[in-house]
Protein backbone atom coordinates (compact mmCIF):
# COMPACT_ATOMS: atom_id res chain seq x y z
CA UNK A 1 0.00 0.00 0.00
CA UNK A 2 2.69 2.30 0.90
CA UNK A 3 4.76 1.89 -2.58
CA UNK A 4 1.19 2.42 -3.96
CA UNK A 5 0.73 5.89 -2.35
CA UNK A 6 4.19 6.89 -3.09
CA UNK A 7 3.67 6.30 -6.66
CA UNK A 8 0.46 7.88 -6.77
CA UNK A 9 2.01 10.96 -5.34
CA UNK A 10 4.47 10.92 -7.60
CA UNK A 11 2.09 10.83 -10.73
CA UNK A 12 0.49 13.81 -9.38
CA UNK A 13 3.50 15.65 -8.47
CA UNK A 14 5.08 15.03 -12.14
CA UNK A 15 1.89 16.29 -13.72
CA UNK A 16 2.19 19.69 -11.81
CA UNK A 17 3.92 22.35 -13.81
CA UNK A 18 5.63 24.94 -11.51
CA UNK A 19 6.65 28.30 -13.33
CA UNK A 20 9.08 29.06 -10.40
CA UNK A 21 11.13 25.80 -10.72
CA UNK A 22 11.14 26.03 -14.34
CA UNK A 23 13.12 29.63 -13.80
CA UNK A 24 15.67 27.89 -11.23
CA UNK A 25 16.34 25.64 -13.78
CA UNK A 26 16.76 27.49 -16.71
CA UNK A 27 18.12 30.21 -14.76
CA UNK A 28 16.52 32.83 -16.75
CA UNK A 29 12.97 34.98 -16.68
CA UNK A 30 10.38 35.88 -18.62
CA UNK A 31 10.67 39.29 -18.73
CA UNK A 32 8.80 41.94 -20.15
CA UNK A 33 9.15 46.06 -20.39
CA UNK A 34 5.91 48.16 -20.46
CA UNK A 35 5.74 51.78 -20.84
CA UNK A 36 3.88 53.84 -18.22
CA UNK A 37 3.54 57.49 -17.44
CA UNK A 38 3.13 59.84 -14.93
CA UNK A 39 0.99 63.07 -16.09
CA UNK A 40 1.46 66.20 -13.06
CA UNK A 41 -2.13 67.53 -12.11
CA UNK A 42 -3.74 64.84 -14.70
CA UNK A 43 -2.88 65.75 -17.95
CA UNK A 44 -1.70 64.04 -20.49
CA UNK A 45 -0.72 66.63 -22.85
CA UNK A 46 0.39 70.83 -22.85
CA UNK A 47 0.63 71.19 -26.38
CA UNK A 48 0.82 68.24 -29.54
CA UNK A 49 2.83 65.42 -28.32
CA UNK A 50 4.40 66.76 -25.14
CA UNK A 51 4.72 64.50 -22.34
CA UNK A 52 5.04 65.01 -18.88
CA UNK A 53 7.63 61.67 -17.46
CA UNK A 54 7.48 58.02 -18.19
CA UNK A 55 9.68 54.81 -16.96
CA UNK A 56 10.00 51.47 -18.34
CA UNK A 57 8.55 49.17 -15.65
CA UNK A 58 10.38 45.74 -16.00
CA UNK A 59 8.40 42.96 -14.94
CA UNK A 60 8.83 38.84 -14.42
CA UNK A 61 6.07 36.11 -15.59
CA UNK A 62 6.63 34.41 -12.64
CA UNK A 63 4.01 34.35 -9.95
CA UNK A 64 5.77 32.77 -6.79
CA UNK A 65 7.08 34.40 -3.81
CA UNK A 66 10.17 35.08 -5.58
CA UNK A 67 8.71 36.44 -8.46
CA UNK A 68 6.71 38.39 -6.83
CA UNK A 69 9.42 39.79 -4.74
CA UNK A 70 11.13 40.68 -8.00
CA UNK A 71 8.40 42.20 -9.30
CA UNK A 72 8.31 44.30 -6.27
CA UNK A 73 11.75 46.33 -6.65
CA UNK A 74 10.80 46.89 -10.13
CA UNK A 75 7.93 48.77 -9.07
CA UNK A 76 9.15 50.55 -6.02
CA UNK A 77 12.07 51.81 -8.44
CA UNK A 78 9.42 52.98 -10.61
CA UNK A 79 8.04 54.90 -7.95
CA UNK A 80 10.98 56.41 -6.39
CA UNK A 81 11.61 57.66 -9.83
CA UNK A 82 8.46 59.64 -10.57
CA UNK A 83 8.42 60.95 -6.65
CA UNK A 84 11.46 62.20 -7.53
CA UNK A 85 12.08 66.16 -6.48
CA UNK A 86 12.83 66.99 -9.91
CA UNK A 87 10.37 64.84 -11.86
CA UNK A 88 7.76 66.65 -9.94
CA UNK A 89 10.12 70.17 -10.60
CA UNK A 90 10.26 69.69 -14.36
CA UNK A 91 6.53 68.60 -14.61
CA UNK A 92 5.24 71.95 -12.80
CA UNK A 93 7.53 74.08 -14.95
CA UNK A 94 6.09 72.36 -18.19
CA UNK A 95 2.79 73.01 -16.97
CA UNK A 96 3.49 76.85 -15.81
CA UNK A 97 3.52 77.35 -19.15
CA UNK A 98 7.87 77.92 -19.80
CA UNK A 99 8.61 75.24 -22.69
CA UNK A 100 5.04 75.02 -24.48
CA UNK A 101 5.21 74.87 -28.26
CA UNK A 102 8.51 73.83 -28.52
CA UNK A 103 8.47 71.42 -31.72
CA UNK A 104 11.18 68.72 -29.92
CA UNK A 105 8.59 68.86 -26.66
CA UNK A 106 9.87 67.64 -23.70
CA UNK A 107 10.72 64.36 -22.46
CA UNK A 108 11.40 63.17 -19.00
CA UNK A 109 11.44 59.58 -19.30
CA UNK A 110 13.86 56.28 -18.54
CA UNK A 111 13.90 53.74 -21.13
CA UNK A 112 14.81 50.28 -20.52
CA UNK A 113 16.57 47.65 -21.72
CA UNK A 114 17.73 44.05 -21.01
CA UNK A 115 21.44 43.72 -19.99
CA UNK A 116 21.58 40.30 -18.94
CA UNK A 117 18.95 37.47 -18.43
CA UNK A 118 20.54 34.63 -17.49
CA UNK A 119 22.62 32.98 -15.27
CA UNK A 120 21.22 33.46 -12.06
CA UNK A 121 20.65 37.22 -12.91
CA UNK A 122 18.08 39.74 -14.62
CA UNK A 123 19.69 43.15 -15.05
CA UNK A 124 18.01 46.22 -16.43
CA UNK A 125 20.14 49.19 -18.07
CA UNK A 126 18.30 52.47 -17.76
CA UNK A 127 19.60 55.67 -20.09
CA UNK A 128 17.72 58.92 -18.80
CA UNK A 129 15.49 60.61 -21.88
CA UNK A 130 15.67 64.16 -20.54
CA UNK A 131 15.25 66.79 -22.67
CA UNK A 132 14.19 70.56 -21.30
CA UNK A 133 14.71 74.13 -22.62
CA UNK A 134 17.04 72.22 -25.03
CA UNK A 135 19.67 70.88 -22.18
CA UNK A 136 19.19 67.04 -22.47
CA UNK A 137 20.94 64.34 -20.67
CA UNK A 138 21.65 60.31 -21.57
CA UNK A 139 22.97 58.89 -18.03
CA UNK A 140 22.53 55.41 -17.33
CA UNK A 141 21.61 53.52 -14.17
CA UNK A 142 20.64 49.67 -13.61
CA UNK A 143 19.00 47.86 -11.62
CA UNK A 144 20.42 43.87 -11.05
CA UNK A 145 18.04 41.08 -9.00
CA UNK A 146 18.46 37.67 -7.98
CA UNK A 147 16.67 35.41 -9.48
CA UNK A 148 16.64 32.92 -7.01
CA UNK A 149 16.65 34.89 -4.08
CA UNK A 150 14.45 37.93 -5.78
CA UNK A 151 16.63 40.30 -3.97
CA UNK A 152 18.02 43.33 -5.34
CA UNK A 153 21.81 43.63 -5.71
CA UNK A 154 24.39 46.00 -5.30
CA UNK A 155 28.11 45.87 -5.58
CA UNK A 156 29.11 44.85 -2.05
CA UNK A 157 26.59 41.70 -2.93
CA UNK A 158 28.37 40.47 -6.33
CA UNK A 159 30.68 37.15 -6.02
CA UNK A 160 34.09 37.62 -8.41
CA UNK A 161 35.42 35.15 -10.28
CA UNK A 162 38.58 36.44 -9.28
CA UNK A 163 37.55 35.97 -5.58
CA UNK A 164 38.41 39.37 -4.83
CA UNK A 165 35.96 41.87 -2.95
CA UNK A 166 34.57 44.90 -5.25
CA UNK A 167 35.99 47.58 -2.92
CA UNK A 168 35.78 51.63 -3.48
CA UNK A 169 39.53 51.52 -4.47
CA UNK A 170 39.17 48.97 -7.05
CA UNK A 171 36.78 51.39 -8.36
CA UNK A 172 39.23 54.28 -8.21
CA UNK A 173 41.69 52.75 -9.70
CA UNK A 174 39.83 51.38 -12.97
CA UNK A 175 37.70 54.71 -13.37
CA UNK A 176 40.56 56.81 -13.31
CA UNK A 177 43.02 54.27 -16.25
CA UNK A 178 39.56 54.39 -17.91
CA UNK A 179 39.31 58.32 -18.20
CA UNK A 180 43.36 58.99 -18.74
CA UNK A 181 42.92 56.65 -21.72
CA UNK A 182 39.59 57.72 -22.98
CA UNK A 183 40.45 61.71 -21.88
CA UNK A 184 43.94 62.19 -21.55
CA UNK A 185 46.65 62.39 -18.76
CA UNK A 186 45.41 65.87 -17.76
CA UNK A 187 41.53 64.78 -17.30
CA UNK A 188 41.97 64.19 -13.63
CA UNK A 189 43.87 67.12 -12.93
CA UNK A 190 41.40 69.37 -14.80
CA UNK A 191 38.26 67.97 -13.04
CA UNK A 192 40.11 66.66 -9.32
CA UNK A 193 37.28 67.88 -7.54
CA UNK A 194 34.30 65.98 -9.43
CA UNK A 195 37.10 62.94 -8.91
CA UNK A 196 36.91 63.02 -5.29
CA UNK A 197 33.39 63.29 -5.04
CA UNK A 198 33.83 60.18 -7.17
CA UNK A 199 35.84 58.56 -4.46
CA UNK A 200 34.03 59.40 -1.85
CA UNK A 201 30.69 57.20 -3.06
CA UNK A 202 29.52 54.45 -1.09
CA UNK A 203 29.13 51.16 -2.57
CA UNK A 204 26.03 51.14 -3.08
CA UNK A 205 25.36 54.54 -4.62
CA UNK A 206 27.06 53.46 -7.75
CA UNK A 207 24.58 52.65 -10.49
CA UNK A 208 25.64 49.59 -12.43
CA UNK A 209 24.55 47.02 -14.73
CA UNK A 210 25.63 43.39 -15.78
CA UNK A 211 26.56 42.38 -19.13
CA UNK A 212 27.29 38.88 -20.26
CA UNK A 213 28.30 38.79 -16.54
CA UNK A 214 30.72 41.91 -16.46
CA UNK A 215 30.50 45.03 -14.02
CA UNK A 216 29.57 48.49 -16.31
CA UNK A 217 29.82 51.24 -13.75
CA UNK A 218 27.58 53.75 -14.82
CA UNK A 219 29.19 57.58 -14.71
CA UNK A 220 26.10 60.23 -14.91
CA UNK A 221 26.88 63.20 -16.60
CA UNK A 222 28.58 65.87 -14.54
CA UNK A 223 29.46 63.49 -12.39
CA UNK A 224 33.45 63.72 -13.07
CA UNK A 225 33.91 65.66 -16.06
CA UNK A 226 32.15 68.78 -17.69
CA UNK A 227 28.54 68.10 -19.38
CA UNK A 228 30.13 68.30 -22.65
CA UNK A 229 31.79 64.99 -22.13
CA UNK A 230 28.10 63.19 -21.77
CA UNK A 231 27.70 60.39 -19.50
CA UNK A 232 29.63 56.89 -19.88
CA UNK A 233 29.95 53.43 -18.77
CA UNK A 234 32.91 51.86 -18.15
CA UNK A 235 33.05 47.92 -18.43
CA UNK A 236 35.21 47.14 -15.49
CA UNK A 237 36.77 44.06 -16.31
CA UNK A 238 35.41 42.70 -13.04
CA UNK A 239 33.41 39.68 -13.86
CA UNK A 240 30.46 38.11 -11.14
CA UNK A 241 30.56 33.99 -10.87
CA UNK A 242 27.50 33.31 -12.24
CA UNK A 243 24.47 32.63 -9.39
CA UNK A 244 24.00 28.91 -10.62
CA UNK A 245 27.15 28.41 -9.70
CA UNK A 246 27.64 30.35 -6.62
CA UNK A 247 24.64 28.98 -5.36
CA UNK A 248 25.32 25.53 -6.27
CA UNK A 249 25.10 23.56 -3.49
CA UNK A 250 26.53 18.82 -3.89
CA UNK A 251 23.62 17.94 -1.48
CA UNK A 252 22.14 14.11 -2.55
CA UNK A 253 18.71 14.80 -4.11
CA UNK A 254 18.66 18.47 -3.91
CA UNK A 255 17.54 19.29 -7.37
CA UNK A 256 16.90 22.83 -7.55
CA UNK A 257 19.89 23.82 -5.60
CA UNK A 258 18.46 25.05 -2.82
CA UNK A 259 20.25 23.48 0.14
CA UNK A 260 17.16 21.04 1.28
CA UNK A 261 15.69 18.08 -0.24
CA UNK A 262 12.34 18.32 -0.43
CA UNK A 263 9.08 16.79 -2.32
CA UNK A 264 9.53 19.48 -5.54
CA UNK A 265 13.00 18.00 -5.86
CA UNK A 266 11.23 14.24 -6.66
CA UNK A 267 8.92 16.05 -8.54
CA UNK A 268 11.46 17.86 -10.55
CA UNK A 269 13.81 14.44 -10.92
CA UNK A 270 10.67 13.02 -12.06
CA UNK A 271 9.85 15.36 -14.66
CA UNK A 272 13.09 14.86 -16.25
CA UNK A 273 13.13 11.48 -16.09
CA UNK A 274 10.12 11.83 -18.12
CA UNK A 275 11.87 14.46 -20.72
CA UNK A 276 9.39 17.44 -19.04
CA UNK A 277 11.95 18.95 -17.49
CA UNK A 278 16.02 19.40 -18.07
CA UNK A 279 18.40 19.33 -14.97
CA UNK A 280 21.95 19.81 -16.12
CA UNK A 281 25.17 20.36 -14.24
CA UNK A 282 25.01 20.17 -10.01
CA UNK A 283 20.97 19.57 -10.10
CA UNK A 284 21.90 16.41 -12.63
CA UNK A 285 24.83 15.42 -10.47
CA UNK A 286 23.02 15.75 -7.01
CA UNK A 287 20.31 13.19 -8.18
CA UNK A 288 21.87 10.75 -10.40
CA UNK A 289 22.38 8.81 -7.34
CA UNK A 290 23.02 5.38 -8.98
CA UNK A 291 25.89 7.18 -11.18
CA UNK A 292 24.14 6.09 -14.26
CA UNK A 293 24.51 8.96 -16.24
CA UNK A 294 20.37 9.39 -16.47
CA UNK A 295 17.60 10.32 -14.05
CA UNK A 296 15.00 7.90 -13.03
CA UNK A 297 11.44 7.51 -11.77
CA UNK A 298 13.63 5.18 -9.23
CA UNK A 299 15.58 7.91 -8.11
CA UNK A 300 12.56 10.23 -7.90
CA UNK A 301 10.63 7.53 -5.38
CA UNK A 302 14.09 7.53 -3.49
CA UNK A 303 13.95 11.29 -2.50
CA UNK A 304 10.61 12.06 -2.33
CA UNK A 305 10.87 8.86 0.48
CA UNK A 306 13.45 10.95 1.55
CA UNK A 307 12.09 13.90 2.10
CA UNK A 308 9.25 12.64 3.99
CA UNK A 309 11.26 10.49 6.42
CA UNK A 310 10.91 7.38 4.76
CA UNK A 311 14.40 6.52 4.17
CA UNK A 312 17.30 7.46 6.74
CA UNK A 313 20.05 8.77 3.71
CA UNK A 314 20.90 8.71 0.10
Amino acid sequence: MKKLITVLLLLTLCLIPCAAASAQTNDRANVTLKRVYHYYRGDSTVSGDVINCYYDLASVADTSAVGRKINAVFSDACEKYFEDPRCIANGETLHAGQYTGQTRGYHHGKVGAVAQNGDGYLSIKYTQDWMLGGVGDGSSSGITVDLRSGRRLYLADLPTRDGTEITQERLNQIVAAYCRQKFGAQFLKDFASGFERFREKRLSEHEFYLENDQVILCVAKYEIGPGAIGAFDIPTGIYCVPNVASSVTNTRGDADLNGKVLANDARLVLRASARLETLTGQAFKNCDLDGSGKLTAKEARLILRFSAKLEARL
